[in-house]
């Protein structure tokens, strides 16, 4: 259960969901407004179009063509749709993924807390071991690279970095992300991010 509410918290949420109460929910990392027409009219197309079989594990070729194009244009970077872009049913998918390739049994990830619950149990379910790192609210709840160094061992295969972050909401700044950065280089260590791409991708360094 996110952050150890109660099963009674979703009942409510259910609830305010029936009686169209105007509040947002912080619960879970999904927006207040349904898909824009033009997916809509994509979606039902494809249907129409007998587009409901399998398709390729790593996703339409077509669709990695065409991520790999917009991050050429919009980031200079140059991946092969083929051979190194997946697509994933989400970014759990996706971490879980990365998890179970880079890890063998007893390899620590370490992670920002307060942090997405689903984290700490995707890391035991590689047979990792997760490391908190706490940040404090009185820092806007910034991650704080100098604590990410100290919780380093010689086990430590990777850093999970969230951000905007869920539950706290808080945006790691510029800063932070290119000391991050310079750590992980330093450190040989992959840095996992669950972020707003645009927000991240021109400061850190991937390593996968």
């Amino acid at each position: 259960m996110p952050f150890g509410l109660p099963g009674g918290h979703w009942k409510k949420t259910a609830l305010s969901n029936e009686t169209r109460f105007t509040g947002l929910s912080f619960t879970l990392g999904e927006p207040d407004f349904t898909a824009s027409a033009n997916v809509v009219e994509a979606g039902c197309r494809a249907i129409r179009e007998g587009k409901t079989k399998y398709s390729e594990n790593a996703g339409l070729l077509a669709l990695r063509q065409a991520i790999a194009r917009y991050l050429a244009r919009t980031e200079g970077l140059s991946y092969d749709p083929a051979s190194q872009i997946v697509v994933t049913p989400g970014a759990m998918g996706a971490l879980f993924l990365a998890l179970k390739v880079l890890l063998n049994p007893g390899d620590e990830v370490i992670v920002n807390e307060p942090c997405w619950t689903n984290y700490i149990q995707q890391i035991r379910m590689c047979g990792g071991v997760p490391v908190s790192v706490k940040t404090d609210a009185q820092r806007g709840f910034d991650l704080d690279v100098s604590a990410v160094a100290e919780a380093i061992t010689s086990k430590t295969k990777a850093i999970i970095l969230n951000s905007p972050c869920n539950p706290t909401g808080a945006v790691a700044s510029a800063e932070t992300l290119s000391q991050l950065a310079k750590l992980a280089q330093e450190r040989d260590l992959v840095v996992l991010a669950d972020c707003q791409p645009r927000a991240v991708r021109k400061i850190l360094l991937y390593r996968l």
